[in-house]
């Protein structure tokens, strides 16, 4: 695996990991905010519940309603901490999951560029394989014409910075 295909790799699986703890953010906020409404909702029910009692008006329909308010948002609650569970349980993308070449709704997204090397259409200004700066395709016949260009081309030592 060469250095760019583990850098889009990594690239990958950081993206991943940042929107895993984004989505795993949200969740939490949300069940926090539900679990807010239940113990207003409780509170409400002990207030009503004390009212109507000292008033001698406690009805069940009036106590119900707040319970069924409160079932609601436990049902809530449980399919949140559900999603939050799914949303750790995700893993990375794997080397297979990640493409290679990435397209558009209107075709492979290239640079217009070439490598003078193999002749392969870049998506980015240099050859992954070869390292080499891509060469401009204005149209069809300078495509055709780079063989003789790479026939011209010397051989050059690329010394590795590692």
């Amino acid at each position: 695996m060469g250095f760019s295909e583990k850098f889009t790799q990594a690239t990958e699986i950081a993206k991943f990991i940042a929107n895993q703890k984004m989505r795993l953010y949200e969740v939490r906020n949300r069940i926090k905010e539900l679990e807010n409404s239940v113990l207003l909702n409780k509170s409400e029910l002990a207030e009503t519940s004390l009212r109507l009692y000292r008033s001698d008006k406690l009805l069940n329909q009036d106590l119900i309603n707040i319970c069924n308010r409160i079932k609601i948002l436990a049902d809530e609650i449980k399919k949140e901490k559900d999603l939050l569970e799914n949303i750790k349980a995700e893993s990375p993308p794997t080397p297979q999951d990640i493409p290679t070449t990435y397209s558009s709704e209107i075709g492979e997204v290239t640079s217009g560029l070439v490598c003078p090397i193999c002749g392969q259409a870049l998506s980015r200004s240099h050859c992954p394989e070869h390292g080499k700066k891509g060469v401009p395709i204005e149209d069809n016949e300078q495509e055709e014409s780079i063989p003789e260009v790479l026939s011209d081309m010397q051989p050059v030592l690329v010394e590795d910075s590692d």
